[in-house]
């Protein structure tokens, strides 16, 4: 059971942007957040890749949504930015993790995911669909990877999204299923206890293979 510290929402909502970006989805997510009812209380924390050498400023309309910015180096994609966001702030039972491009579909955005996880003691991860269920990545790479090119020999990686996935688990020990099931990463709610037990959210090093995005 999610439990408030005093003085805090349980819920502290991480959003993801890469100042690379145009700014404009995450505003229009901000200002969804204005308008679309949480169902419970929240504080926002909107941590910017790239902020080190270009920090992010909010304009002033979004104030009331009290936002904390922070800035860090380009590295690790947006499960960077989250296990960034989540390690620097205190006083939190529970995580939401948003991209930028995120937008809100309906209101009780954030109660919806409290209630769950208060009333399913077996779920520590949830997010917003399962996809690829039941299906095998040989299915998956022949339905819905069809137009992508060929490994080229010069690359030290695998070009293919399927073969770059399988070669960093592989490099990781992490063992590589037969079946393709998993939560998409662009929205993810689970509990500080949950995170703490697991280490946090491991990523695969710089962006874009070592570049900046």
């Amino acid at each position: 059971m999610l439990r408030p510290m005093r003085g805090k929402p349980n819920t502290c909502v991480v959003v993801s942007y890469w100042i690379g970006r145009p700014a404009k989805r995450l505003h229009g997510l901000l200002a969804q957040m204005q308008k679309v009812d949480a169902g419970v209380p929240f504080d926002l924390v909107v941590v910017c890749n790239g902020g080190d050498e270009r920090p992010l400023s909010l304009p002033h309309r979004f104030d009331d949504l009290s936002p904390m910015v922070l800035n860090r180096e380009n590295c690790g994609f947006n499960l960077g930015a989250w296990e960034h966001g989540w390690r620097n702030v205190d006083g939190y039972e529970s995580f939401l993790f948003l991209q930028d491009d995120c937008f809100l579909k309906q209101a009780g955005w954030v109660y919806d995911f409290e209630f769950r996880i208060n009333h399913d003691s077996g779920i520590g991860l949830l997010g917003e669909m399962v996809v690829y269920d039941q299906m095998t990545w040989d299915y998956i790479r022949e339905v819905d990877y069809t137009n992508f090119w060929p490994t080229v020999p010069e690359w030290p990686e695998p070009v293919h999204p399927i073969d770059t996935y399988k070669s960093l688990f592989d490099r990781h020990g992490i063992p590589w299923w037969n079946l393709g099931n998993h939560v998409p990463s662009i929205i993810l709610f689970t509990s500080r206890r949950i995170l703490e037990e697991v280490g946090g959210i491991p990523y695969f090093g710089p962006s874009y293979g070592g570049h900046r995005e």
